[in-house]
């Protein structure tokens, strides 16, 4: 009687649950979008498990068996994953984009997908700047968005005022809130499913949030652009126009070049052509070799002067080449109707010239983050550096304490990274020294196999997590992790392999040195927490 009695409770438990469930899912948007979103994620993530616990228990008799495996998850799962992202726009755009610019921890199949995320809107500018029509402040708008990201869209346009052509940046309808709420879902998810990652979401969040406003945007790019002039011979920020900027609307300088990905993806057709192969083929060979024989060595090719020395030379053979072809054409265009001539010209030699990837890594290693997504290749050679809602920038006691976890990692300090993780606020249940010296070197130096072990990212996480569950950790140091993740996925990208200390600590050990001098009474007042070091 009494299991009878407790299985009607329980059945009128679920059917209240599932009808009120259901009410939300009808009236509340953020329900339903972390229905959507525990509805595809939650059965592939738990395929994926289930995969790596099969494999744990049964050995697959080779790495070519254990790949078939795995691969047949990716082919079932990357176009779900994608729609999802698009579908639900927001936070998960934006850590899609992330994930785009790490092609050594995602499958090809899943990087090539989110890397397409890195690409009633003319009622919203009108309304947020004011005026009944937008012809009474563009002269031309163009309504095919020229990218779009996470919370909004950029449009090409030319301001009717000064013709000058300019992007206009407009927020999606509704972004904040949802983000909020995605926000919210994506942490319980973690908490479900990868519980070592909790520790970030705060930081994360917050850095998030400012994104919202434009003209804070508008005011962060503008002071980076001014901190980024002593290298403006290498890179370029847009300008923004703060009479046109509004928490909605960002009007800024426009840029013509190419996306950094498209650019070298460009040039990596033509080579892979000239050797009977696709670019996505030099990919493939080039994750498998990580995969093997681990991540490669530190770049130690031609320098960035070298290359730009060959580039210039390619240039002048292109042109030597051409030259004769040139008047050979033109000469047949003045003889001919041009119907005879077309068909009688001669095609031009061109000479396919690299761009220089040294001097790219080189340049962002020293002016700091960008997702590669957010990287263009200007006409002129240059680096064009765009989106400024998320910057965080660095109090002098947490970019001194950054200087000191360098160092640390530069000195192999196990001791010296454990004391300065307990000082800011780290926690976990042991305070395991490895663990600590493993999980900051992953962080901010490398991921390779002297590391991780060759685990992947997910099972290294697992790993660290089991053998000393950590709780909390340094809020300030989340994204400068997030942006030396960043350049080692850009470095893989370019097959400029770096580790991050190697730029960096020169940096730090300038930086510690010059406050001891203050400390000591050298002079100098304290310095900046700018965009120009740690």
């Amino acid at each position: 009687m009494a299991l009878k009695i407790a299985g009607r409770a329980l059945g009128l438990s679920v059917a209240s649950v599932g009808l009120g469930g259901a009410w939300m899912y009808e009236k509340d948007e953020g329900t339903r979008r972390a229905f959507k979103m525990y509805g595809s994620f939650a059965p592939i993530v738990m395929s994926y498990r289930a995969l790596e616990l099969k494999h744990s228990l049964q050995r697959p008799p080779s790495d070519e068996d254990a790949d078939r495996d795995w691969n047949v998850l990716h082919q079932k799962f990357a176009d779900e994953v994608l729609h999802t992202i698009r579908s639900l726009k927001g936070f998960y755009v934006k850590y899609g984009q992330v994930l785009a610019g790490r092609p050594d921890v995602l499958p090809d199949i899943y990087v090539e997908n989110l890397r397409t995320l890195e690409d009633a809107v003319q009622e919203v500018v009108c309304s947020s700047l004011g005026v009944k029509d937008i012809s009474e402040v563009f002269s031309e708008f163009s309504v095919a968005p020229v990218g779009s990201a996470s919370i909004g869209q950029v449009h090409k346009a030319r301001l009717k005022s000064t013709g000058e052509v300019v992007a206009v940046k407009v927020k999606y309808p509704d972004a904040e809130t949802l983000f909020r709420t995605d926000m919210k879902t994506a942490r319980g998810f973690c908490r479900i499913f990868a519980p070592e990652q909790l520790i970030m979401f705060d930081e994360i969040e917050r850095q998030f949030m400012g994104e919202f406003d434009y003209r804070r945007e508008a005011q962060q790019m503008e002071r980076v652009r001014v901190n980024m002039l002593p290298f403006r011979n290498l890179v370029e920020i847009p300008k923004p126009i703060m009479d046109f900027t509004t928490r909605e609307v960002l009007v800024m300088q426009f840029m013509e070049g190419k996306k950094l990905y498209d650019a070298i993806k460009e040039y990596g057709e033509k080579y892979a052509a000239r050797q009977g192969k696709t670019f996505k083929d030099l990919e493939r060979e080039t994750r498998q070799r990580i995969l093997q024989e681990g991540m490669p060595p530190k770049y130690a090719g031609p320098s960035a002067p070298q290359i730009e020395r060959y580039r210039r030379a390619l240039a002048v053979k292109n042109a030597l080449l051409n030259a004769p072809l040139r008047a050979y054409n033109a000469t047949l265009s003045l003889l001919l109707p041009i119907s005879y001539a077309k068909s009688w010209r001669l095609p031009l030699f061109e000479a396919s010239i690299p761009p220089n990837t040294a001097r790219i890594m080189d340049t962002l290693m020293r002016v700091h983050g960008h997702q590669a997504g957010n990287v263009l290749l200007l006409l002129d050679g240059r680096l064009g550096l765009i989106d400024y809602g998320q910057v965080k920038e660095l109090t002098d006691k947490e970019r001194l304490h950054l200087c000191e976890v360098i160092r640390g990692l530069m000195t192999k300090d196990k001791k010296a990274l454990k004391d300065l993780a307990i000082a800011s606020g780290y926690k976990s249940k042991y305070f395991d020294e490895d663990v600590i010296y493993n999980m900051t070197r992953f962080a901010l130096d490398t991921d390779g196999p002297e590391v991780t072990g060759g685990l992947n990212f997910q099972q290294f996480m697992d790993d660290q997590y089991r053998r000393d569950p950590w709780t909390d950790t340094d809020a300030s140091i989340i994204m400068p992790v997030r942006t030396a993740l960043m350049l080692r996925g850009i470095g893989l990208m370019l097959n400029h392999p770096v580790a991050v200390t190697d730029c960096w600590g020169p940096i730090a050990e300038d930086q510690l040195a010059k406050q001891r001098e203050r400390s000591s009474g050298g002079g100098g007042g304290s310095g900046g927490g700018g965009s120009r070091g740690l």
